[in-house]
């Protein structure tokens, strides 16, 4: 069994399956949890709320944004975001040092594995690998999080849950890249992800030669889907990893 057939059977299961509801949090806990993933309220649209980054924890191991992130009381009383919104977020991820850094590693680390040898080696060849990369997450970002969301009216943020059993909330972050907010406020299945990704995977195949057949841009894309069910996780349960830090730090404390 190849690595598509093993990875195609789970990613249809969640994809398939109906969005889990979303249930306001009680004021209590609504407060604990969004003070620590940013504005939230009838300000969640600001824009110098989506984009701040000063916050405490708008960074996951200091080093993944969390932009395009929203706390669970947004969907309480849900508005729409505004095109130049949705653009607004695509621009901050895409420019955001955390997206250098993460080009600059995933680079190195497909030059060690000789990923595409046209690219050549040393420097130069390094240079090649990291930029490509880049660009990569410049043009997912723009199609998935600005064009797609703008043209067909979905809601390029997640939501999070911060509430229910644990195996609840995974399953609900991750359902969260098959299934997304309309600007009307429906659920419905998230075209601007999946096809947004697709088209992603196919522009890449201008600047990787070696990878311009259909299994090569399947597996790109399942790993393109692997990595935002990844992404989706670690921003649903970061606030609660860093108030369990939290309470042990205060705890060794003398």
């Amino acid at each position: 069994m190849n690595k598509s057939a093993c990875c195609a059977g789970p990613l249809l299961i969640v994809a398939l399956a109906a969005p889990l509801p979303v249930f306001p949090l009680p004021v209590c806990q609504q407060e604990a949890s969004e003070s620590s993933v940013g504005d939230v309220g009838r300000g969640v649209n600001d824009l110098l709320c989506l984009t701040c980054t000063r916050r405490a924890n708008a960074r996951i191991f200091s080093l993944i944004q969390t932009h395009r992130t929203a706390a669970a009381s947004a969907q309480a009383e849900y508005e729409p975001l505004t095109v130049k919104q949705k653009f607004t977020i695509a621009f901050k991820e895409s420019t955001d040092p955390g997206t250098f850094i993460l080009a600059a590693g995933i680079g190195a680390i497909a030059q060690a594995k000789d990923s595409n040898p046209s690219f050549g080696e040393e420097f130069r060849g390094y240079s090649h690998y990291a930029s490509t990369k880049y660009a990569d997450y410049v043009i997912g970002d723009l199609v998935r999080e600005g064009i797609f969301p703008s043209l067909l009216r979905q809601d390029p943020r997640y939501f999070r849950r911060g509430t229910g059993s644990g195996w609840s909330r995974l399953v609900y972050a991750a359902r969260q890249v098959f299934w997304t907010r309309s600007d009307s406020g429906r659920m419905g299945f998230n075209y601007s992800q999946i096809a947004g990704g697709a088209a992603a995977v196919a522009i890449s195949a201008a600047y990787y030669p070696e990878s311009r057949d259909g299994r090569a841009a399947a597996n790109a894309f399942e790993a393109q889907i692997g990595a935002h069910i990844a992404s989706n996780v670690m921003k649903e349960f970061w606030p609660d990893l860093q108030r369990t830090f939290l309470r042990k730090r205060q705890r060794n404390r003398p």
